[in-house]
């Protein structure tokens, strides 16, 4: 007899108490956050940026980088792709000058882009691929290539993009009146707004 109440018990709490546990849980599920629902910056809020250094005076001390020595460079470059995983080596005086952009700019470039990412909400890529000689095997300038998407879906490729241009933009970004270049010396951004016209893709005349 003690049995049957055990099971009676059992079938009740599997109808009547799972359902409102099931309801529980899915109130509180928390959905998913997805490319579409993650707004980037429109045209107009760069040029608010833009005219923002515009109304204003570059700064006249600015600080200045010590002296180093600079290291022998490597005779060969050797590029790893991070898409296919293939190497493509490049001689260091090749006359284009893509081994030794590979050999002393390319991580310095990345590590710009990662850090000019965490200072704007403008959907930005750096494109390397073309420094791949599997991926793109007939290109002839092979470059890093900055890609920028506007909140209206409008799209802009800026290539031969450097560290000093990506840490320009970084600190234009941050609301800053100056920059760090490449040798570690503090510019005033003002002087090269036109560059950072280019980079974004804004024609100075459309800022009112």
């Amino acid at each position: 007899m003690s049995f049957v109440i055990v099971v009676l018990i059992g079938i009740f709490c599997l109808f009547f108490l799972w359902p409102a546990t099931s309801k529980a849980d899915e109130k509180t599920e928390v959905p998913a956050v997805t490319a579409k629902s993650v707004k980037g910056m429109s045209r107009a809020d760069v040029e608010k940026k833009l005219q923002n250094i515009e109304e204003k005076d570059a700064p006249l001390e600015l600080r200045t980088a010590l002296c180093y020595k600079v290291a022998l460079p490597p005779d060969r470059a050797e590029y790893v792709c991070p898409v296919c995983g293939e190497k493509t080596l490049y001689p260091e005086s090749k006359t284009d000058g893509t081994g030794r952009f590979i050999n002393w700019y390319l991580e310095k470039a990345r590590l710009e882009f990662a850090n000019l990412k965490k200072a704007t909400d403008l959907q930005i890529e750096l494109d390397e691929s073309s420094l791949c000689k599997k991926c793109h095997p007939e290109t002839l300038n092979r470059t890093l290539v900055l890609k920028i998407t506007y909140a209206d879906g409008s799209t802009h490729k800026y290539p031969n993009v450097s560290p000093d241009d990506l840490s320009l933009l970084r600190f234009f970004f941050c609301d800053s009146l100056t920059y760090i270049d490449y040798n570690d010396e503090e510019q005033p951004i003002k002087p090269l707004l036109s560059r950072v016209y280019r980079l974004l893709g804004i024609k100075e005349k459309e800022v009112k």
